[in-house]
């Protein structure tokens, strides 16, 4: 039986995927359902309430284009670490987040956090509004340095301007549009934001690693972090997000918060350390790095405004903003997964996806072999499905995660097998793909 097309949450089936922790979406007006890979029809979930989506509203691609272009405009002369060019950004920076009210987190009631010679760390914090948790924070930020210029090769020449529009003027402006967007909620999340824009990533995380050393918060205190690095160029609707193996539960975190920027994400168990959350992760705080991946003109002159996605880059931050607010707003913290620090020290591109089969696979009659995933509490995993079986005329997988059957999460209903008997009636599947949620109905 083919995949069924439902258009509304009358059947009960939310995605809640094993979570129960999250205070940070309600019922709302439902989004519109876009096409999903091989025919199936995506779940048209009920989006954020009413409050929050008005704050995500707020973020805008001309605002974001905004940023972006001061930053990589030629007048800053790539924003090398400790350039002058440097410290035009930083006063930027600090001018921005000043506007929006926000509270200085830097030394000595400051934006500023000196970090090396000319160096600067950007730091501002909306603080928490329950006084049971507004000690703990969760931390997003960007780095706002580039590589700077390139001295002429002959005399008649000019410098050659590294402007960094991708990397990562985007991703700060993300961060800046994020922060505007928290303002404008009309109660501020439980618990405390710092909004961090760090100097001298491209020299070795220094500002981040800084950070951590001299911190400005108590570095126990900090809950999550997350590093916007080069959100600018979406292709393909690809979007990637490394670290959901940091903690368990995290994929389904990040998948909940997609239905109103609705990207395929391609999510990444490791972390990997190539940005500002590595020093954080190795002080074993869960991190995620979102980002639009590698691109032919990284680390080159040609990475100019010209080539930003900017609606990309709105729904971009649109996503991060959800998992921000979710991550401020949830009961229990995530915990750090140990096995991810043995993990992050392998090549992530030997990921494999799908699955590798197991001995220990489990089967059900309806025609696929699925293992409970350790990272996603609550979620079996598709290894194998059955050529021409009703979990294949349904749309079945491999690699999907099977989040409720009829209606009930998967870990309360005993076994497949036991569920596929015991109706000759179709059965009903909400599965997570790509970060975006679908019903399929299979006839036994």
């Amino acid at each position: 039986m083919a995949c069924t097309i439902v258009l509304s949450l009358a059947l009960g089936l939310a995605p809640r995927c094993g979570d129960e922790h999250s205070r940070a979406q309600e019922p709302s007006a439902a989004d519109t359902p876009a096409a999903a890979p091989d025919g199936a029809t995506a779940l048209p979930l009920r989006g954020p309430a009413e409050p929050l989506r008005n704050a995500l509203e707020t973020i805008t691609g001309d605002e974001l284009l905004e940023h972006a272009s001061f930053l990589a405009a030629d007048a800053l002369d790539g924003r090398a670490a400790g350039s002058a060019g440097g410290q035009k950004a930083g006063d930027y920076l600090i001018e921005q987040l000043r506007a929006l009210g926000l509270s200085p987190a830097g030394t000595d009631g400051e934006f500023v956090q000196a970090c090396g010679p000319n160096m600067r760390n950007i730091l501002a914090k909306l603080p928490g509004s329950d006084p049971q948790v507004a000690e703990e924070v969760v931390l997003v930020g960007a780095h706002y340095d580039h590589i700077g210029q390139r001295p002429p090769r002959e005399p008649d020449q000019t410098p050659t301007i590294f402007n960094g529009a991708n990397d990562n003027a985007s991703g700060v402006a993300g961060v800046l549009e994020l922060a505007e967007a928290m303002v404008a909620l009309p109660v501020a999340p439980r618990r405390t934001i710092l909004f961090a824009l760090w100097d001298g990533e491209e020299r070795g995380f220094v500002g981040s690693r800084f950070f951590v050393k001299q911190p400005t918060v108590p570095l126990d205190r900090i809950v999550f972090v997350i590093a916007l690095d080069m959100i600018g160029r979406l292709n393909d609707e690809r979007f990637v997000v490394w670290g959901t193996g940091t903690a368990n539960g995290l994929r389904q975190l990040v998948a909940r918060q997609n239905v109103l920027p609705n990207l395929d994400l391609d999510f990444r168990t490791y972390n990997l350390a190539l940005s500002d959350q590595q020093p954080f992760f190795q002080r074993g705080i869960p991190v995620l790095l979102p980002s639009t991946g590698i691109y032919p003109e990284l680390h080159r002159p040609e990475d100019d405004i010209e080539l930003l996605n900017v609606d990309g880059m709105r729904r971009a931050t649109q996503l991060v903003h959800a998992i921000v607010y979710d991550l401020a707003q949830r009961d229990t913290n995530f915990q750090f997964a140990e096995i991810a620090r043995e993990e992050s020290s392998r090549d992530p591109r030997r990921a494999t996806d799908p699955p590798a089969p197991s001995p220990e696979d489990a089967a059900c009659p309806l025609g696929f072999t699925f293992r409970r995933d350790p990272r996603e509490p609550g979620v079996w995993l598709i290894v194998q499905v059955t050529p021409d079986s009703p979990a294949a005329l349904a749309g079945l997988q491999a690699a999907d995660r099977l989040c409720q059957w009829n209606g009930a999460d998967v870990e309360t209903i005993g076994s497949a097998a036991s569920a596929s008997n015991e109706t000759a009636e179709p059965v009903r599947w909400l599965i997570e793909r790509n970060g975006k949620f679908h019903v399929l109905d299979a006839r036994p």
